[in-house]
């Protein structure tokens, strides 16, 4: 099998569903080529061709980006409470202004 043959093989069968031609001598069915994409007969790309790398870069991505939000509303929760008690004081310190004025006389 030449490399044009073979390029095509590997981007068209499948390890799983056997050789999309019915070439008996088909790399990729047998195992001595791997495959670039998904054939059209795999139901799930992600269960049947994602290694263990790109599943640890995954899930590596995913724990930054809940790392992230996680910060996010953090910083979000600690303005909301300053901006709460900053207000309670002003309303406190307007009370108290208040009652001194009508008080005073």
């Amino acid at each position: 099998m030449n490399e044009q043959e073979e390029r095509v093989h590997v981007h068209h069968c499948c390890k799983k569903h056997g050789c999309k031609y019915g070439d008996e001598d088909c790399p990729v069915a047998y195992g001595d080529a791997e495959q670039y994409y998904p054939c059209q007969d795999c139901d799930d790309y992600y269960d049947d061709y994602l290694d263990e790398e790109r599943e640890a870069k995954i899930s590596m991505y995913i724990e930054q980006i809940m790392k992230e939000r996680k910060e996010v509303h953090e910083k979000e929760r600690k303005a909301y409470w300053k901006g709460f008690i900053t207000a309670i004081l002003v309303i406190i310190l307007l009370h108290i202004g208040l009652s001194y004025v009508m008080f005073s006389n």
